[in-house]
């Protein structure tokens, strides 16, 4: 969930997964896909970005498997969520860094949250976050706040997990370039602990 600065690999709070060798493959294709047919700029001479096409070389990956994408015309990342979602039990652990109150994933965690799910949040407080946040709050969520968060983790009793680079947002679930991976069985336990330890 990190980014490359010394914040992100020295004071926020993230969370890494390390990859087998089919889900590298499977993140390696996404990669090869978005470098050449999602890039808008290149840089041809030294300080300058010039406007480039996709040339239409590299072939959407396949969806299946245990890698998730949003790319262009492509919301793998926002229907595993909301299936993860959906499929917990009698509990939910959420975490992001940004928040969308619109957006339907956050509208289903409200809507399971309102239904008796025991919803629990962790979210770095900004302003921009907040709509969402109260309104997880007023529909039974138990909602706490750290200064630093930047991880984007979602837990369900169901035994799955999601690790994603994606925000609750329009931006990390609907359009732009973002990666997730789901885990099961001791992985997604991990997690649970992982989180529970926060």
């Amino acid at each position: 969930t990190a980014n490359l600065t010394s914040e992100a690999l020295e004071r926020n709070e993230e969370v890494a997964v390390r990859l087998g060798a089919q889900d590298c493959a499977q993140v390696r294709e996404w990669l090869a896909y978005a470098f050449w047919e999602g890039a808008e700029h290149e840089m041809a001479t030294p300080g300058a970005l010039e406007a480039v096409r996709a040339p239409g070389w590299a072939r959407r990956p396949d969806s299946r498997g245990n890698v998730l994408a949003t790319a262009p015309g492509h919301t793998g990342l926002r229907e595993e969520l909301l299936s993860l979602v959906d499929g917990a039990r009698s509990q939910l652990v959420v975490t992001s860094f940004g928040w969308s109150k619109e957006h339907p994933v956050v509208q289903r965690i409200i809507q399971r949250a309102r239904q008796g799910l025991r919803v629990t949040v962790l979210a770095r407080i900004r302003p921009s976050a907040m709509p969402a946040l109260l309104a997880l709050r007023e529909a039974g969520a138990k909602v706490l706040g750290f200064q630093w968060l930047h991880a984007k983790v979602v837990w369900s009793d169901a035994g799955v997990a999601l690790v994603t680079s994606a925000n609750l947002e329009p931006h990390g679930m609907d359009d732009g370039f973002e990666l997730g991976v789901r885990l099961t069985g001791a992985r997604a336990t991990a997690v649970a602990s992982l989180l529970a330890d926060t």
